[in-house]
């Protein structure tokens, strides 16, 4: 059972690596070239690669678990930025 944990995990970890690559190029396309974009995959791509690498049968590796999370502008980037982007919008209330 250990092949199938190294597939499964392999193959999680290549889609996960394939949608933060397509995170990262919205990333790049909107926010540095400033260019009108499609948006972003929330969470998915990260949330993808932390089960790989929790599931490949590896302690080194299960312990970067958080890793993907991290990297994965769709993941925590993603939602900090739009979160400060929406505080920053907000106008304030007169009371």
């Amino acid at each position: 059972m250990l092949w199938l944990r190294w597939i499964v995990g392999g193959a999680l970890l290549a889609l996960s690596s394939w949608l933060a690559g397509l995170n990262g190029y919205v990333f790049w396309k909107g926010c540095v070239r400033r260019e009108q974009t499609s948006s972003w995959i929330p969470v998915l791509g990260g949330g993808l690669g932390v089960a790989a690498l929790t599931i490949i049968p590896v302690v080194t590796v299960n312990r970067w678990w958080w890793l993907p999370l991290v990297l994965d502008w769709g993941s925590l980037p993603g939602i900090i930025f739009t979160v400060c982007w929406h505080v920053a919008r907000a106008k304030p209330r007169s009371g």
